[in-house]
């Protein structure tokens, strides 16, 4: 009976969403400045990180106009392929919600062991809080990357990170 139980609550947080899709699973993402491709790598722009201890969501000073980007690195199994999404979101304090700002479709196949790497990006965001979900095609959620957004006047200083 405690199987047959254990099995039933699994199965049903799975199917609600509650527990993240397997065998998916975000290895690392973040929101950058700038992204290039250089061979086989990403090179971004990135601020300076916190500290490996510190959970608050990340703060991106960003002048009006810019590009903000979002880059994630999906782990998938051997011969797995499917699509992932990157659905932005803004926190709209006054209705105290989120709001959807956008989904970003891309396709990913397995066997990498660093993840299959993947960005989208959006221009011009407002400052406030923000997310960006990665998601399955049927909107269960893999990862999330939560920030906040400063509008600054001039760029802070960046550094490169080569993935």
């Amino acid at each position: 009976m405690s199987a047959a139980g254990i099995v039933l609550v699994v199965s049903g947080a799975y199917a609600t969403g509650v527990v993240p899709p397997i065998p998916l699973t975000l290895k690392e993402g973040g929101i950058y400045h700038g992204l290039a491709r250089s061979g086989m790598n990403y090179v971004l722009q990135a601020e300076e990180v916190p500290p490996w201890w510190d959970i608050r969501p990340i703060t991106v000073h960003l002048t009006a106009g810019s590009t903000a980007y979002a880059y994630g690195a999906v782990f998938a199994p051997i011969r797995f392929s499917t699509s992932v999404v990157h659905h932005w979101e803004r926190y709209d304090a006054k209705a105290k919600k989120w709001v959807d700002e956008g989904h970003i479709t891309f396709p990913i196949s397995g066997g990498r062991a660093e993840g299959y790497r993947g960005y989208s990006l959006k221009e011009n965001l407002t400052p406030g809080k923000w997310r960006v979900s990665v998601e399955t095609l049927q909107g269960q959620t893999i990862g999330r990357i939560p920030f906040t957004v400063e509008r600054v006047s001039s760029p802070p200083p960046l550094h490169e990170e080569i993935r």
